[in-house]
Order: structure tokens, then sequence, then C-alpha cells
């Protein structure tokens, strides 16, 4: 697909930034709900899978100009030791995560099983969460904070994982899960958010192949 068609297909204007695709590219795939022209309506899952193509092209070009990693951290589409999903973003309100992402209605009464990306984080075992270590200046006994090179003063290290979820029918229902001190964490007061997944249905999800 060719730069401005992508654009055309998401509604979006030359130079837009990452955030502005990921928005646009949510609001195209929740069109295509199956409820959401009424009920028994089907969605559109053609305009769907361009509107999906179209997003991975861009978002990769503006990602790539600016240095910086892929929105979110996670892939678009997995499959592996789980359900197939459309990972649309991730944002955050103070410790708490917020993932965004797509699936196939399941059959009736299905449980519906994910591996998602999950970045872990602990205290620093190095310097305890406060960021700073204790050196000694030269031979004397006097010892000054420095900077944690473990954790670069961040008090805290990230693991890179996955989280396996599963997701009965009556949190289908509900459109998302809270799953608590599972977000992010401040090593300085010792407290961890929660990650919460918001999901929406799709009559079909796009096949990267």
């Amino acid at each position: 697909m060719r730069r401005p068609s992508m654009y055309k297909e998401l509604n979006l204007k030359e130079g837009a930034g990452p955030e502005e695709i990921k928005a646009d590219y949510r609001k195209l795939a929740k069109s295509c709900h199956p409820d959401s022209n009424g009920e028994g309506a089907k969605a559109d899952s053609g305009k769907f899978m361009r509107a999906h193509e179209a997003y991975k092209g861009l978002l990769k070009e503006v990602t790539d100009a600016l240095g910086c990693e892929k929105a979110g951290g996670a892939s678009d589409f997995r499959a592996t030791e789980g359900t197939s999903y459309v990972f649309i973003g991730e944002n955050r309100a103070g410790l708490d995560v917020y993932y965004d992402i797509l699936l196939e209605r399941p059959a009736a009464n299905a449980d519906v099983r994910l591996n998602l990306p999950w970045t872990r984080p602990e205290a620093c075992p190095r310097c305890l969460g406060q960021g700073v270590t204790l050196s000694r200046e030269g031979n004397g006994f006097v010892y000054k904070p420095r900077r944690c090179e473990r954790c670069g003063g961040k008090g805290a290290t990230e693991e890179k994982t996955r989280l396996r979820v599963t997701l009965t029918p009556e949190i289908l229902g509900r459109g998302k899960v809270r799953l608590r001190n599972a977000g992010g964490y401040s090593p300085k007061n010792a407290q961890r958010g929660d990650l919460v997944i918001r999901f929406e249905f799709v009559e079909k999800l796009p096949r990267d192949h």
C-alpha cells in the first residue's frame, strides 16, 4: 500500500504522529464491531484489514523516523501460545497500565487465553529502590551517595516477559479485566499499579502473512 493511500485509509493528514495514528486506527477498528451498525449487522472485515495494513505501515515509518521503539512495546499481532489478537496500544494513568486489544468473538461459553507482552518492574536489588548507593571516597572512611549503576538511578529494574491471562465468558462480557499489582511500580513508596486489559471484538482479524 502506497503512503498517500495509507493516510487516506486511516482518514489522517500527512505528518500525523504515532498517537494520532493509533487513535484513528482504534476508531476504525471499533467500527468493525458486529454490533456497531445495529444488531445483526456484519462487520466490514475488508475495511478492517486495509486499515490494519495502513496502521502497521505508517506506524513503522513514523516510529523509525523518530528513532523510537514501536508504540506500546508489543507486537500488533500475536498467535503464540494463546488466542490471536491485535494489540492497539498501551496507555498509562499514574501507576496503572492500560492495554487495548482486538479479539475475534469467541464461541459461546468459551474461555479466551492470551499470551501478552509484559515488562515486570521490581525494586533494584543493589540500591533497594533508592536509586543511589554509597561509595567510599579515596582511602578514607567517608562514603558519599552515587547513582546506582544497576538501575541507572531509577530505583527499579525491568524484565521483559510474558503474561498469560484467561478471560472467562463473564469477563469477556464486561469488556475489560483488571490485574492487580501487574502495572507500574514506584520504588520510593513501594506501590504497585494495576494492569487493565480492555478489549473490543471484531468479526475477523488480519493474518500476518
